[in-house]
């Protein structure tokens, strides 16, 4: 206890002899200080991933209306390449950087990533019906469950 009330600027207290109420308080305080800092942190980073991962999912129904399998196969299959890395390299990045998860955060994604995903499911049917400024709209409306879960912030 000595070396994190040090951290705290609070002076450590001679071996044998309690801390005093104000000491204490004092701990106490940079605890939750810090303890703050994580619930800050933990809820921007799942915030940004969720913000990113829904206009990728987006972004995967505006694909195909931009570059079209059947006019150009490869250019439709780099595109596909490029969105699968993009969201490769987004998952590690959440998980290498993620140290806490703010209480219910996980509930809210996951309830988020489920309507995103049925949304995608049924735009499905739009494919190729669709020019794409239309398909950019639905892109958005699809990414939106996802985008308002991740910054959506428990009272």
């Amino acid at each position: 206890m000595t070396e994190s009330s040090s951290e705290h600027g609070v002076e450590a207290a001679p071996p044998g002899r309690p801390l005093t109420p104000a000491e204490q308080l004092a701990l106490l305080e940079g605890s939750h200080a810090k303890l703050a800092a994580v619930r800050t942190r933990a809820h921007r980073r799942l915030a940004w991933f969720a913000t990113v991962l829904g206009l990728l999912i987006g972004a995967a129904h505006v694909v195909p209306s931009v570059f079209r399998p059947d006019e150009s196969l490869p250019a439709f299959l780099t595109a596909m390449g490029v969105y699968v890395v993009a969201v490769l390299v987004v998952t590690v990045w959440y998980l290498r950087t993620r140290t806490a998860t703010t209480l219910g955060g996980g509930r809210r994604y996951l309830l988020g990533l489920a309507i995103t995903m049925v949304l995608y499911a049924g735009a499905l049917t739009l494919l190729g019906r669709e020019t794409w400024p239309v398909a950019l709209v639905v892109g958005l409306v699809i990414a939106a469950p996802l985008v308002i879960a991740g910054w959506w912030r428990r009272a």
